[in-house]
């Protein structure tokens, strides 16, 4: 049986071991077969279930591990929760999860609220047959797992059952393996239970669940493992510490030793262990299913001051990036974030956090994401990175940027110091002081400590504090509880660097002397300081230009800063800038090389709308109009490309912006008869008659707003944008702004000022002048190299029909819809783990085979979309970014699928690496020759993959539904587009029936799935063979002339 869930692997080592004891306990012991089979009672009770989250809540006894399987088998998300919590933080989680059953030991169940349903684990009762795991597919919801919030109020991440097996079917030493006993100390409720419950029971291994107690105390721990034997153990770095300070014996007798989540002090790794004993030090968030990079500590420990947290495992995509989303060079550095099959959901019921921390992959293929860690790292010399804390914690002391971190991390290095972490403390507005908390003896020598950090930092990363303690406080999850820690108090205020005047006033006063004292190293400016008294020059004012634009959004020029010398004087400039005048005085702005293609499409076919992107949904509740159009207008204020109108001169397109204020944005309201019944057809038939009204792109606003109110107190929303300043990443953008406009109109509370956000006219000068300065001349070359005698089109057969001019139905695209099953769609994920590639690089492999398979041709260019937003700048704005990239795809029928596929890779790759060059500029520089085939160059066929869900519409008070439209997209002949959902991939083959017959497009897009079948199980197989094997099948239904 395919193993395409977490329970369906643990049925394969039922069937394979069903004497074998699974689960050890204090409590008593469960065999293979005795889980199973409690599993299948505890799914038989629930009912059926479609990702249901069901807690389960138990003093890690055994029947907790059956608990767990048994919502897995019937369709739930588990929820284990830890009763070492507080009851209030239990019933906050069951709350936010909207949780309504629970799975709980008998004595806990009078803790949890009176509205929740229990089921005691004491009465489940062994099934007479266990049965066969009941089939889910990978996509599905598997665990929420909870973890604590910035906000205070814990966030439960989502992970899938193909999350979770990506990260437990790790090749490296993380794996588990048949005849292991695997410690399960940590919490529950925490991503330990991956790797220490469900990663064994996958694995045939075995599970030792150790007490409550000794999650509390390192010393029951130590006695509880000279108890049971385990032969594996995961630990966080803190208890690792406390375990080879004090018990370094029990440590030493553990053959494999897991630990991670915090920085490791390298002194004590290298004393820990005995001869036979093996470290592992790792890390990775929850949201990446546990555990992302691994570091095997080799014989004699590190050899550094530092323990590096490793190198990624094979199914993850880790990217080390500055603040511009760059690479960051070797040894620099950055920001870390983590990609790949084993990157969760997101945050469960909460969008706008999930956008924030959930990026699209700017390197990777078209619908990749990353997950944004917070985290902090830079690559080593020899491949394995180094961890350097947070983005978050990061402070400032006396004008310099300090992690705390790092100053714990030199204190490990004193003597008789066992842990150590340290703490911004901001007691006094604008003055944090850093205090360091050790972990020592009562008679610990303080000074030796300081002794110790003063040889190994700066003077300004030094703790004005050192407190010495017992014991760190510790959280369940035995992390530092940092908010537990004992803070000093501060007997003298803050003193200013230069003693002039008041501390500044007023937000945009306040950013600014923020930016003063970063630069010029100092604690408290006034507002009558002079930038240049205080020792600024110019190189540093031009620094100051660089972060003014960055906060602000306002760009001063070098004369504004020499003239305007004070920190009140310059933020009154700062402020004037903002103003609407300032905006559009900054220049004009022109039509980016995508808006001028658009535009140009636009000319040909005026009354078309092709180009028209419409959000609908349908609104249960009461709607506040008015609120409603102020919310849409204030973002369109906000945004200048929401703003352009388009008009000829010379033949060109002239960009007109209208001004922020009086800007009139079409809204029209229909109410329905008062005695009519609307059905969904209908109503997805008046929301298309909105999307397929033709925009003057001459008016001054190329967005429009449509409310149907229907009878029943219900309303229909329609927004149509015109892609020419819209496209996918500004949908999510429009969206999370308009949730927050409207909420804030609603409440009638002032809503929070809005960051100033850049202009669109800016960012796409920018990058205008970097492509005709020259900056882009490397990547120009390699496309006209790349394309050199390319294919412009091939021959396609094309259905033997003539156009209708007076036809309106004659416009439409043929559209056909066909599956991989998640079986294969695994398998390509695996295959694609293995070679460094990505599933979007074999489907596009897969694509290039059914081409060849169909018309012999071993030559194709096939265009690829892609966000085409680069910088922070960029990713701010609402507009049209998005652009093409064109991927040769060759074969060579005398090499293998392995071959082929390798080759696909590096052409995406080489493609993505250049994709600064616009597509039209890309087609202009190589002057393809033209085809009668194809309107543009190198579009006869389009491949595209999306992986990221629609982000929902939220309106304060009311409920929102979205409303699927038909979106008819005939702009190119063929297009093939893969939607990954619930762990499938739904192909959707898009054909304009006058360029390529509806049967032949509907044959390719079933022939791929067979040739990615090829690509993953025989990949040995000539690349000839292949193609004839493609060729033969009942797939090929029209072949060409």
């Amino acid at each position: 049986m395919t193993a395409f869930s977490i329970h369906a692997r643990v049925a394969e080592q039922v069937r394979a071991r069903p004497d074998t004891t699974a689960v050890f306990s204090p409590h008593g012991d469960l065999t293979y077969a005795e889980v199973w089979s409690l599993s299948a009672t505890i799914a038989a009770r629930l009912g059926r279930l479609d990702e249901d989250r069901i807690a389960v809540y138990s003093a890690r006894r055994p029947r907790m591990v059956p608990a767990l399987l048994g919502v897995l088998r019937g369709g739930g998300a588990a929820m284990p929760l830890d009763p070492i919590h507080p009851l209030e933080r239990t019933a906050t989680m069951l709350r936010d999860a909207r949780c309504r059953t629970v799975l709980a030991d008998g004595d806990l169940a009078k803790d949890l609220p009176g509205d929740i349903k229990v089921i005691e684990l004491e009465s489940v009762e062994e099934a007479a047959d266990g049965g066969e795991p009941e089939r889910r597919d990978g996509g599905n919801l598997a665990l929420v797992l909870y973890t604590s919030g910035s906000t205070g109020k814990p966030k439960g991440v989502m992970l899938s059952h193909a999350n979770v097996m990506a990260f437990l079917d790790d090749p490296g030493p993380l794996r588990h393996s048949a005849g292991e006993i695997v410690g399960h100390v940590l919490s529950t409720s925490f991503d330990a239970v991956i790797l220490d419950v469900l990663g064994p029971l996958m694995h045939g291994a075995a599970v030792f669940l150790a007490s409550p107690d000794a999650q509390l105390s390192v010393d029951r721990l130590a006695e509880e493992l000279a108890v049971q034997q385990v032969t594996t153990l995961s630990l966080t770095s803190s208890l690792f510490h406390q375990l080879a300070t004090l018990y370094p014996e029990t440590l030493a007798a553990v053959p494999k030793v897991l630990f991670g989540g915090e920085p490791a002090d390298a002194a004590t790794v290298r004393a820990a262990g005995g001869p036979t004993t093996s470290f592992v030090h790792h890390y990775g968030p929850t949201e990446t299913s546990c555990i992302s990079t691994a570091y095997p500590v080799e014989a004699g420990g590190p050899a550094g001051d530092v323990v590096p947290i490793g190198r990624p495992l094979d199914s993850v995509e880790l990217r080390i990036l500055d603040s511009e989303l760059r690479h960051t060079p070797p040894g620099e550095v950055g920001d870390i974030y983590i990609g790949g099959p084993q990157v969760s959901r997101g945050f469960l019921d909460r969008p706008r956090m999930t956008a924030e921390r959930y990026v699209p992959d700017p390197y990777g293929a078209p619908g990749g994401v990353l997950y944004r860690t917070g985290d902090r790292g830079r690559a080593l010399p020899d491949g394995n990175i180094e961890f350097h804390g947070r983005t978050d914690h990061q402070v400032k002391i006396r004008g310099y940027r300090v992690e705390p971190a790092e100053t714990a991390a030199a204190a490990h290095a004193a003597e008789g110091v066992r842990a150590a972490v340290a703490r911004a403390v901001e007691d006094v507005p604008g003055s944090p002081r850093l205090v360091l908390f050790v972990e020592g003896a009562p008679d610990l020598d303080v000074e030796r400590v300081r002794e110790t950090l003063a040889r190994a930092l700066p003077y300004y990363a030094l703790p004005s504090e050192i407190v010495v303690l017992d014991a760190l406080p510790l959280l369940p999850n035995r992390k530092v509880d940092v908010a537990a820690l004992p803070i000093p108090s501060r007997t003298s205020g803050p003193t200013s660097q230069n003693g002039t005047g008041p501390a500044a006033g007023g937000d945009v006063e306040a950013g600014l002397a923020e930016i003063w004292c970063d630069l010029l190293n100092l604690d408290h400016v006034g507002p009558d300081d002079d930038f240049f008294a205080l020792g600024g020059y110019s190189l540093i004012a031009a620094r100051l230009v660089a972060r003014v634009e960055s906060t602000f959004g306002v760009r001063l020029s070098l004369r504004s800063v020499f003239r305007t010398r004070t920190l009140k004087a310059q933020a009154e400039e700062i402020e004037r800038s903002r103003t609407p005048a300032a905006e559009e005085s900054r220049g004009p702005a022109v039509a980016s090389p995508a808006q001028q293609d658009l535009w140009l499409l636009h000319r040909l076919k005026p009354e078309g709308a092709d180009y028209n992107s419409s959000i609908v949904y349908r609104v249960r509740g009461r709607l506040d109009l008015d609120a409603l159009q102020r919310a849409v207008t204030e973002i369109v204020r906000r945004h200048d490309a929401l703003r352009y109108s388009f008009t000829t001169q010379k033949g060109r397109p002239v960009v007109t912006v209208a001004a922020p204020e009086g800007i009139d944005i079409p809204f029209a309201r229909t109410d329905a008869h008062p005695e009519s019944t609307w059905s969904d057809g209908d109503i997805r038939a008046w929301a298309e008659a909105r999307r397929e009204e033709p925009f003057d792109l001459s008016s001054p606003s190329l967005l429009r707003v449509a409310v149907l109110n229907l009878a029943d107190g219900d309303a229909v929303l329609v927004f149509t944008i015109h892609h020419i300043v819209f496209d996918g990443w500004s949908r999510a953008m429009f969206l999370d702004e308009l949730r927050v406009e409207y909420a804030a109109l609603t409440a009638g509370a002032p809503k929070p000022p809005a960051q100033p956000v850049p202009r669109y006219a800016d960012v796409v000068a920018e990058e205008l002048r970097r492509l005709e300065g020259g900056e882009l001349a490397d990547q120009i070359n390699y496309w006209t190299e790349r394309l050199k005698d390319a294919p412009v089109s091939i021959d396609l057969p094309a259905a033997d029909v003539a156009p209708d001019a007076d036809d309106p139905r004659d416009d439409r695209a043929s559209i056909a819809h066909h599956s991989l099953d998640y079986t294969l769609a695994d398998a390509l994920r695996r295959s694609a783990g293995t070679h460094d590639s990505t599933p979007f690089m074999l489907l596009l492999a897969s694509l290039g085979l059914s081409l060849a398979a169909a018309t012999g041709v071993d030559d194709v260019v096939v265009a690829c979309p892609h966000i085409g937003r680069r910088g922070a700048a960029a990713s701010q704005v609402i507009g049209l970014f998005a652009d093409l990239l064109p991927v040769r795809l060759t074969i060579d029928a005398r090499g293998t699928l392995t071959e082929y596929a390798g080759a696909v890779r590096e052409s995406t790759l080489d493609a993505f690496m250049n994709q600064e060059v616009p597509f039209s500029r890309i087609v202009s520089a190589v002057r393809p020759p033209r085809s009668r085939s194809v309107r543009s160059p190198y579009t006869q066929i389009v491949f595209n993959m999306i992986n990221l869900p629609n982000p929902p519409l939220e309106l304060a008070g009311v409920r929102t539904e979205a409303v699927p439209i038909d979106m008819p997209e005939n702009r190119v002949p063929l297009a093939i587009i893969v939607h990954e959902r619930n762990g499938r991939y739904e192909l959707e083959c898009i054909s304009d029936p006058h360029h390529v017959a509806p049967e032949f497009a509907q044959g390719v897009m079933r022939a791929l799935p067979e040739a990615a079948r090829l690509l993953v199980e025989r990949p040995d197989l000539l690349t000839s063979d292949a193609l004839d094997l493609l060729g033969r099948s009942a797939a090929m239904e029209v072949q060409t002339p």
